[in-house]
């Protein structure tokens, strides 16, 4: 085989590796823009025509790719920040609607429907403060007040979101980030539905 016949050869494999490097990361691509991983494997897919013969051949391929798609998307970061994020700013736009609600009743003269429902935005303050001094009691009070501070501002959602996207970690609080947002909103949404009960 002559110099310049290898030199060909060479270069193809390094191109056919190029390509295969490419087709790899860009289901990373299809990921971040798709919301499930059988939409991202479905278009990884019909983008690259070289990929039907992989998915036809080869048994269990298609599933494979699946766990992996549906792995990513709920490990990756991204996609954590996003529906983090997208909470913190519906339970923000949550709140200032409560309060314009609350208003208009009082000018309309609605005084018991302004009171249940500011009772209801008093009722999750006093248990998301309950749980601040639960998980904030080997911390000094400096911090204590912090967290009550932000709270009552109703910023809570907000903090939280944050700390979760942040991957924070710290000794001595009593349950992660993750769990104690989740706890957060629980007790919001459990008092919002305590009227519609009754």
């Amino acid at each position: 085989m002559s110099e310049r016949a290898s030199d060909r050869a060479n270069e193809r494999k390094c191109l056919r590796y190029q390509t295969n490097i490419a087709r790899r990361s860009s289901l990373a691509t299809f990921l971040r823009k798709r919301k499930t991983g059988d939409a991202a494997v479905d278009a990884w897919k019909s983008h690259y025509a070289q990929l039907a013969l992989i998915f036809t051949e080869v048994d269990g391929f298609e599933q494979f790719m699946l766990v992996i798609a549906n792995n990513i998307l709920r490990d990756s970061i991204y996609g954590m920040i996003f529906r983090v994020s997208l909470g913190a700013g519906l339970s923000l736009v949550d709140v200032t609607t409560d309060i314009y609600v609350i208003t208009t009743y009082w000018r309309a003269g609605l005084h018991n429907q302004a009171n249940l429902l500011l009772a209801m935005i008093l009722a999750n303050s006093f248990i998301q403060m309950c749980f601040v001094f639960m998980q904030n009691k080997k911390k000094s009070w400096s911090v204590v007040m912090r967290e009550a501070l932000i709270t009552l501002s109703c910023l809570r959602p907000a903090v939280d979101a944050y700390r979760v996207c942040m991957n924070r970690t710290d000794d001595e609080l009593t349950i992660d980030p993750l769990s104690e947002m989740l706890y957060n909103k629980v007790s919001e949404r459990s008092e919002r539905l305590h009227p519609l009960l009754n």
